[in-house]
């Protein structure tokens, strides 16, 4: 089956560690399924597929994932990465909910159009819990799923991070050495590009500090970290973005 659970791995418990070597460590042991063929096998079977992994950056202990026609994941903790592997599909849905519920009204759903031969991460945010933002309206699900290509065109350039705000109704604080600073909102992201190789972000958000180093070393080139809460405390979830390999590129 292409859609695979992962181990999950707690990076927060080792904040001052390099994430570029756990990073590696997740790509050997988590890496995202990939075609295979033979050598004798037409290359242009590799570009019939795309790819993407989901990452489980959302505020409640766990959530069950599930995509249309592919099956349901129905345990999925906090900081999970889930490979979908190399598929056939350019246009599938994602429906994300709290693990046991069966409130049609706390499901999160997004449709994804993906082009033959891309990679892509899907990112789950949020606290699923249903709020008003004003008396008599309808009340809007504290929950996300957001779309980030891992492919580098225009201005997307390698030694790229993404930091995930993730925590509903907090903003968090990025600065640090290598990158300019930057106030992310709720439920939202961020976007460095071109980075020096080594650089060490720290997130601020109430009062605690989150330190990340990252060193981007081959094969990875792009970072995306996700923010959230874990038993009401700040936590993270570090995760390369990979792009499938293609046989005689660069020949």
């Amino acid at each position: 089956m292409l859609f695979q659970s992962k181990n999950h791995h707690s990076l927060s418990r080792r904040l001052t560690s390099s994430i570029a070597a756990l990073l590696l460590t997740l790509n050997s042991q988590n890496a995202l399924s990939q075609t295979t063929e033979t050598d004798d096998a037409p290359a242009k079977k590799e570009q019939e597929v795309s790819m993407m992994e989901i990452v489980n950056g959302s505020s409640i202990p766990a959530i069950s994932l599930m995509i249309e026609g592919m099956g349901e994941h129905e345990n999925v903790p906090q900081g999970a990465r889930i490979s979908g592997g190399a598929f056939p599909l350019t246009k599938w849905t994602l429906r994300a909910r709290p693990r046991g519920s069966d409130d049609k009204r706390l499901v999160e759903e997004k449709t994804f159009q993906s082009k033959i031969g891309s990679s892509s991460t899907a990112v789950v945010i949020g606290d699923f819990v249903l709020a008003k933002e004003n008396e008599g309206e309808k009340p809007e699900l504290h929950a996300s799923i957001l779309y980030l290509s891992n492919e580098f065109r225009g201005q997307k350039k390698p030694n790229r991070l993404t930091i995930v705000n993730g925590i509903p109704e907090k903003r968090i604080e990025v600065a640090g050495d290598g990158i300019s600073p930057k106030s992310i909102e709720t439920m939202n992201l961020f976007e460095w590009n071109s980075l020096p190789v080594a650089i060490k972000p720290t997130v601020k958000v109430d009062g605690v500090s989150l330190k990340l180093p990252v060193e981007f070393l081959p094969p990875i080139s792009a970072v995306v970290i996700v923010i959230y809460l874990q038993d009401g405390k700040p936590s993270f979830v570090a995760a390369p973005q990979s792009t499938l390999q293609r046989r005689g590129a660069g020949d």
